[in-house]
């Protein structure tokens, strides 16, 4: 299982963060164990599941970091905006590629997070909010990349 192409496992990221915010029961382990097994279909055992290690450093990470990550992006958000008005999957694409571009720049560039973030935006959100998530990922960029 560990040989999940790194796109997958970021998709497979936001959708355990996703999931963990209805069911708040459920660990960023538990979640994440079966977003994986949905993927493999009828994965009988998930407790015994092996999650690839890049997807539990994505999740775990943003869970660590949930407050600077949320705090960079509400910084960047336009006046009258909060984190409150976002949907929910355009705010955990945007926690896991900012993760990436501060935290994970050995395995992807921060261009290439910001990147990866708006082609699944083309899968799970409207140009709009692609367009909307570009524009936060890249202020943040040139605020802490460009300006460095």
């Amino acid at each position: 299982m560990q040989n999940l192409a790194q796109h997958v496992q970021r998709e497979k990221a936001i959708k355990a963060l996703y999931q963990m915010d209805f069911h708040l029961e459920k660990s960023g382990n538990q979640a994440t164990r079966e977003v994986v097994a949905a993927f493999l279909d009828n994965y009988d055992d998930v407790d015994t599941l092996s999650v690839p290690n890049y997807l539990t450093t994505l999740v775990d990470g943003v869970l660590a970091s949930r407050y600077e990550l949320e705090n960079l992006i509400a910084d960047s958000l336009q006046p009258g905006w909060s984190l409150r008005r976002l949907q929910k999957i355009d705010l955990y694409i945007m926690e896991v590629a900012l993760f990436e571009m501060l935290y994970e720049q050995e395995t992807i560039p921060p261009l290439g997070a910001i990147s990866e973030a708006l082609e699944i935006a083309d899968s799970y959100s409207d140009e709009k909010s692609k367009k909307f998530i570009n524009g936060v990922l890249s202020k943040i960029y040139k605020e802490k990349f460009e300006a460095a």
